[in-house]
């Protein structure tokens, strides 16, 4: 099965907000004022740590119970899309979209990031 995901922040994740996307050959080939902008947003970091996580479902996603959400408008100019490793354009999934099961059933989804808005 593929991975699970789920909204913890675990200290692997938070090891992860911790390292700098530049090497240190980017740093140094950066300019001042560029590496000042980096430093001051790491410094930002420092100040406000992250304390939670949301994942966001895209069509194509895989549920705990091995359905697959459903793309319900693939047009990539329509809806808020999510342009994935692939190249290929995946909608971000919220209320009243579907999953398909591997026995054809399908299901609604009711709730988005944890909140129930009916």
């Amino acid at each position: 099965m593929a991975k699970q995901y789920t909204n913890k922040l675990t200290p692997e994740i938070l090891a992860g907000f911790d390292k700098s996307p530049f090497t240190d050959e980017q740093l140094a080939e950066m300019s001042a004022d560029a590496r000042a902008i980096v430093e001051e947003q790491q410094e930002f970091h420092r100040q406000h740590p992250v304390t939670g996580i949301y994942h966001i479902a895209v069509a194509g996603s895989l549920t705990r119970r091995g359905g697959v959400a459903d793309e319900f408008n693939p047009d990539p100019d329509k809806g808020c899309k999510i342009l994935r490793f692939d190249e290929t354009w995946a909608s971000v999934l919220t209320e009243c979209c579907t999953v398909t099961y591997p026995d054809g059933s399908t299901a609604r989804i009711i709730t988005s990031a944890g909140v129930n808005t009916r």
